[in-house]
């Protein structure tokens, strides 16, 4: 699964050694666990889910209110939303509010998951009222306890619990979405979507100067790295990459950083942010040509990433 700009940015903040806020290291934590949550789904579901299932991920989408559907299965006569939850502990449900290790939690996502069921049923209706939209609320960690005092109207599904419900999803002979009727389906889809609304502000101009400069491993993130004439090679985990990729990873980094200026990626500013020895100023000229959207001319020009 691809990380979210928010992610991407508090990550590349952490391996570039910004200092983060306390709040920012809270929502990084909570994304990259729920990310790791996630990508553990995915590949569940790629094993064993079944064929028909037409599978979207990270569907945002605004029906009175704006909301987000971790995992959104479809098929022709029924959708199955899927929340995830990748939670180290014991989490609660009482007196309509929610827990974990015996901290009230800010959000009630239970609740919010039986209203993104409701509301994703009225979409489902403007294809066809024959479709039944059910939900799935998966605590995937292993380490997780669940406690509820309250049923709803979706599944809770632990862990230990999630190939066999993945299972008795299966239809005999079920095929995959017609074109046409998929077709359909995105149509309506496609009315409510909408950008993720949680964007990350980039840095200013002015904290380039400061920023831990150097090339570091895509492996461990660590900096301490040997670069040959094609090749950078981590001395602590030992992981090899090609120099093209270093410069294109690099250049990413660079734009997530300043997620606001989508003018900072430049050969001169590559190659600062390298370190000043990685790679010479040709070579990173040459690569992000080959791979990027050219913009300017001379000593004005640009290449835009899209993020």
């Amino acid at each position: 699964m691809q990380k979210n700009t928010e992610l991407m940015q508090l990550q590349t903040s952490v391996i570039r050694q910004i200092n983060l806020a306390e709040e920012q290291k809270r929502r990084y934590w909570s994304l990259k666990q729920g990310y790791i949550g996630e990508s553990e789904v995915a590949q569940w579901l790629e094993k064993y889910a079944d064929d028909s299932w037409h599978v979207l991920s990270d569907y945002w989408f605004n029906y009175k209110s704006t909301m987000q559907a971790d995992f959104l299965l479809i098929k022709e006569n029924h959708w199955l939303v899927i929340e995830v939850k990748n939670f180290d502990g014991t989490f609660e449900y009482r007196n309509h509010e929610c827990y974990i290790n015996a901290h009230l939690m800010e959000n009630n996502f239970m609740n919010a998951m039986a209203t993104k069921v409701r509301r994703l049923t009225r979409i489902a209706n403007e294809v066809s009222e024959n479709i039944k939209v059910t939900g799935a609320m998966i605590f995937i960690n292993e380490h997780c306890q669940v406690k509820l005092d309250y049923e709803f109207d979706y599944e809770i599904i632990q862990r230990n619990q999630f190939r066999n419900f993945l299972k008795k999803q299966t239809e005999f002979l079920a095929q995959p979405l017609l074109p046409a009727y998929l077709n359909r389906i995105q149509k309506v889809l496609n009315r409510y979507s909408i950008e993720n609304p949680f964007q990350p502000t980039g840095l200013p101009i002015e904290d380039f100067a400061t920023i831990h400069k150097g090339v570091t491993c895509p492996a461990c993130h660590r900096f301490d790295v040997e670069i040959t004439l094609r090749k950078v090679t981590c001395r602590h985990c030992h992981f090899k990459e090609a120099k093209s990729e270093t410069i294109l990873r690099s250049a990413r980094q660079l734009r997530y950083l300043f997620f606001d200026n989508s003018e900072i990626v430049t050969t001169e500013n590559v190659y600062q942010f390298m370190g000043a020895s990685a790679a010479s100023r040709s070579l990173i000229r040459d690569i992000l040509g080959k791979n990027f959207k050219k913009v300017g001319k001379t000593n004005k020009t640009y290449y835009e990433i899209e993020i």
